[in-house]
């Protein structure tokens, strides 16, 4: 920010800046009685004028800088302790849904409350801290936000946690898990059959999870893959040798793959205390884990 400034003339009288200090910034000065200035030596006399006039040079600037910082400065309105988000709702296809009716809590507290027909949350008397918001509802997955700071935002405006888009847990299973490998092309390609059937109109989704003994599952893995979608009964996933090269598997290595239907919008987040990913809307309702060896 850019402060106004007032010129100094290079010769000026003591007496008239200190007037004009006085005046604009209410600053009061005490001035030697010009009887008292008669009695002194000449030398004295400009020796005190030049003393007077580098004071108030130096005053000057200091209540002028003064005045800069006040103008600066905006009053904090008081501690903030309401925070407020919102989600949106979608069924396992998709779809979106009415967003009311999720429960949002904070996890290790007491503090919980619902959304309503819109999606929106608030908490009142919220002491300032770090939290884990917790989202659950009836048929869907359980997402949790970590380590949120809740800080006061130097307003009257409440804090805003992000909005989150969440979705129903997977209605479809898998129903046969199979695996081709293909040494021309170097790939493998890895097939689901998803019930109910998919079709053009209604795609279902397909997560994969990979692992080094057949107790591979969604929470005990080494590595999954994105999420993809079957628009027919099957539902198929290549990958290349290379791929599985990358994920540390070498040539001669055993590879299970576990097949879990999955939701279109999956609510997965990493948990924090163990830097893996969670997958909260998975069908648990699959087939055992298909292993191949690694060419």
């Amino acid at each position: 920010m850019q402060c106004a400034t007032q010129a100094v003339p290079d010769r000026f009288s003591g007496a008239g800046l200190i007037k004009n200090i006085r005046h604009i910034y209410g600053i009061a000065f005490f001035l030697m009685p010009y009887y008292l200035i008669l009695n002194m030596k000449l030398s004295s006399y400009f020796s005190m004028v030049s003393f007077l006039q580098k004071l108030v040079l130096v005053l000057g600037c200091i209540a002028l800088a003064v005045a800069c910082n006040k103008s600066d400065f905006v009053p904090n309105g008081g501690s903030n302790e309401k925070l407020n988000g919102s989600v949106k709702l979608y069924d396992d296809l998709g779809n979106p849904i009415i967003s009311n009716g999720m429960t949002v809590s904070l996890q290790g507290t007491s503090y919980s409350t619902v959304t309503d027909s819109s999606g929106k949350y608030s908490f009142k008397n919220l002491p300032f801290g770090t939290y884990t918001l917790v989202f659950t509802k009836q048929g869907f997955g359980t997402y949790k936000l970590d380590t949120f700071r809740f800080a006061d935002n130097f307003s009257d405006t409440p804090v805003l946690a992000p909005e989150k888009i969440l979705g129903a847990m997977a209605t479809t299973s898998i129903s046969n898990l199979s695996i081709t490998i293909d040494t021309l092309a170097d790939t493998i390609k890895i097939i689901s059959t998803v019930q109910p059937p998919a079709n053009a109109d209604t795609a279902r989704g397909i997560r994969l999870f990979f692992g080094s003994t057949q107790a591979v599952s969604a929470t005990a893995y080494n590595s999954f893959s994105g999420l993809y979608k079957a628009k027919q009964a099957t539902g198929s996933a290549r990958f290349s040798y290379a791929d599985f090269y990358s994920l540390g598997y070498r040539t001669g290595d055993s590879v299970y793959v576990k097949s879990y239907g999955e939701s279109l919008v999956p609510n997965d987040y990493i948990d924090i205390s163990t830097g893996k990913s969670v997958f909260p809307n998975v069908n648990n309702n699959t087939v055992a884990a298909v292993g191949f060896v690694l060419p």
